[in-house]
């Protein structure tokens, strides 16, 4: 339906669907002195890691420091704004899309996309610039699930890691020109 092309909506969405409520118990209190033998210097605002996991140091006083380890956005709706633009109909231009959703820092179109076997097949050509990004194994297993999930018929996802050697510039000597 291209009706829903330049509709504008908001949407709402509480604290249970999105982030969760605020927990009291993932508010922590902790000794000034500890944290600074472990190389760590609190001051508020500052999001620090402790244990593995991130906080936002709420105070520091009188030794003690006070560390938050809820997500910034707990406890809060969420309320988002937007636009509809346009509605992708090709299925190269949605697999284009599903990709830039998890890599943004390259355009869309450095990806080249294939169908084989009447569609049922999908290669796509994987650029340098992101093969040996350490999560690129776990963004190819969603976006194929992604890939099954939104686009009838696809049977298999292929991703193509290409390596292509430079071409050497040849070089001719002055005095080879003149033999």
């Amino acid at each position: 339906m291209k009706s829903d092309i330049g509709v504008e909506s908001t949407v709402e969405v509480p604290p249970e669907k999105a982030y969760g409520p605020r927990d009291p118990n993932k508010v922590k209190v902790f000794s000034l002195r500890e944290l600074v033998r472990a190389g760590i210097t609190p001051e508020p605002g500052k999001v620090i890691e402790i244990g593995g996991s991130l906080g936002t140091v709420r105070s520091v006083s009188g030794g003690r420091v006070l560390v938050d380890f809820n997500h910034p956005l707990a406890g809060k709706t969420l309320i988002f704004h937007f636009k509809i633009l346009k509605r992708i109909e090709d299925p190269i231009e949605k697999i284009q899309a599903l990709l830039h959703r998890r890599i943004k820092k390259l355009p869309p179109e450095k990806f080249i996309i294939k169908r084989q076997d009447e569609g049922k097949t999908i290669i796509i050509e994987v650029p340098k610039e992101v093969i040996t990004d350490r999560e690129i194994p776990i963004i190819k297993a969603l976006v194929a699930e992604e890939i099954f999930k939104y686009i009838e018929g696809v049977e298999n996802v292929i991703y193509l890691d290409k390596f292509t050697k430079k071409k050497e510039e040849t070089r001719v000597e002055e005095s080879s020109k003149k033999s």
